[in-house]
């Protein structure tokens, strides 16, 4: 079985994902640029919502909750900007190889419909332990091999959800620019958060922190 690092989306941008992906791959002739654009900005949505706003919610005012939310201001900033400016209007050709990133990341797992990545065999086992320890009281001494393991899942979500985004687009001298200089942002941004975020929990915030994320492993 792979295990995957995978969500729910909510019903609207699930059903704009299906219409978009439906109509590219019935030929239609009416420009789809549009609707791609507008699905690429939910999903963004989307995935901060699942990977951050459900945290902070869980967190209730602490000093994660904090951190967590000035992360999530400066990623939907950047990845709003970012999304809209490299996109563009482009003819049905062109969305239908940048879609190659939405069928990729589009899954169906036990009979659900979810949006998401496969996680490497060795980063799952040691969540695993790490998640056994907390459960078990242990959080403490866990914390510094949880930051870093954090910092990795950082990396590799940031290579699924914005490299394989950007990937199979034909950009300019201008847009490679931005989209560099947009990532970086992204993944600074990232790493400082969750280099503040794991130190700073205690034991029942580890106990929540571990309870979600291990709800977003899917094996399948």
């Amino acid at each position: 079985m792979t295990t995957y690092f995978a969500f729910k989306l909510a019903e609207p941008t699930r059903k704009g994902l299906d219409e978009l992906l439906g109509n590219l791959d019935a030929g239609v002739s009416a420009p789809q640029h549009d609707l791609h654009t507008r699905v690429s900005v939910e999903l963004v949505d989307e995935t901060l919502r699942n990977c951050v706003e459900e945290l902070i919610a869980r967190f209730q005012g602490s000093e994660g909750a904090g951190v967590l939310h000035t992360l999530l201001g400066l990623l939907k900033s950047t990845s709003h900007m970012l999304v809209r400016q490299i996109l563009g209007k482009t003819g049905n050709d062109e969305v239908n190889r940048m879609a190659k990133y939405l069928r990729d990341r589009r899954l169906l797992l036990n009979g659900q419909p979810l949006f998401g990545f496969p996680m490497p065999d060795e980063m799952i086992a040691r969540y695993r332990s790490i998640f056994a320890d907390i459960a078990k009281g242990e959080g403490e001494k866990r914390k510094p091999e949880l930051n870093q393991l954090m910092l990795q899942f950082a990396d590799l979500a940031l290579m699924r959800f914005f490299d394989d985004f950007v990937a199979p687009m034909d950009l300019g001298f201008i847009k490679r620019k931005a989209s560099d200089l947009g990532r970086a942002t992204i993944s600074k941004g990232m790493h400082v958060a969750v280099n503040r975020l794991i130190p700073s929990l205690g034991q029942k915030e580890l106990e929540i922190y571990a309870s979600y994320f291990d709800e977003l492993f899917v094996q399948a």
